[in-house]
């Protein structure tokens, strides 16, 4: 392997990590906003809500940890895209809810997990690549 092979893992892996935030912002905002209108709308609403996002605040807090931690990370990934298939009950919904919230969780945990192996393979190509 290479130092650009290496570099552009990196990068990869740093675009990666920016597009789980968004898509679990946007989860979040989802599910902060869904269930409003049901109360009467407003702020009020949003925090008589709120309860319903708790479970994609605990996702934001995945992320935080993945950014630092990748193998603890992927694997805490893995097992929410499990809870979220029993907890969604997916098998229900023609495989919607499975391609929109378990699979992607699920890819994410795996691809944490082989960027942390692939640091802890090439420690020396990686410390290259963050110091330039």
């Amino acid at each position: 392997m290479t130092q650009q092979n290496a570099r552009v893992i990196n990068i990869i892996a740093k675009i990666m990590q920016v597009i789980v935030f968004i898509y679990s912002l946007l989860w979040f905002a989802f599910a902060l906003l869904s269930g409003s209108e049901a109360y009467g709308g407003g702020f009020h609403a949003l925090v008589k809500n709120s309860p319903n996002a708790i479970p994609w605040l605990v996702l934001l807090l995945i992320n935080v940890i993945s950014w630092g931690w990748e193998r603890t990370g992927g694997i805490l990934y893995l097992i929410f895209g499990i809870f979220s298939f029993f907890f969604f009950r997916a098998w229900k919904f023609d495989g919607v809810v499975f391609l929109l919230v378990t699979l992607p969780f699920m890819i994410i945990g795996i691809l944490c997990i082989f960027y942390w192996s692939f640091k802890t393979a090439h420690p020396n190509y990686y410390a290259r690549v963050n110091k330039a």
